[in-house]
């Protein structure tokens, strides 16, 4: 499951030459039921990142805060911790009519939206699997 995108992505991922709003068409979407900003990578039909291919990220390298900065065996308070700062950071942006807020709003308008992941039950898949392996 693709994770969220912090500000600061923007400019690590789109290429400098690049239309950012034109970049975001194809490689992010808004999530619209959070209070606040969101944008992912695209998902593949199965619902995994579309920079995710033969099983190897392809941004890796500039992998967004969502993905680099969280991971499955990380505390829930440490997980709040982190998720707060991303958050402020998007909520200061679209105060300030920022790049994250204008794609964000540029996305909904086109449509190109995408559902919330449920993480809940990623984490309990998880563990499920790990069970299964001792």
């Amino acid at each position: 499951m693709p994770g969220s995108l912090d500000v600061a992505d923007i400019f690590q991922l789109c290429p400098a030459n690049a239309d950012p709003f034109k970049w975001a068409e194809e490689h992010l979407r808004a999530i619209t039921d959070k209070a606040f900003p969101t944008l992912v990578p695209a998902r593949l039909l199965d619902g995994a990142c579309h920079w995710l291919y033969e099983g190897r990220c392809l941004v890796h390298e500039n992998a967004p805060y969502g993905c680099a900065f969280f991971d499955t065996h990380m505390s829930p308070a440490e997980s709040d911790k982190r998720s707060a700062a991303t958050i402020q950071a998007r909520q200061e942006d679209a105060r300030n009519n920022g790049i994250y807020h204008r794609i964000w709003v540029h996305l909904c308008r086109l449509g190109l939206t995408a559902p919330s992941g449920d993480r809940t039950a990623l984490g309990e898949e998880f563990a499920r699997l790990r069970s299964l392996r001792t």
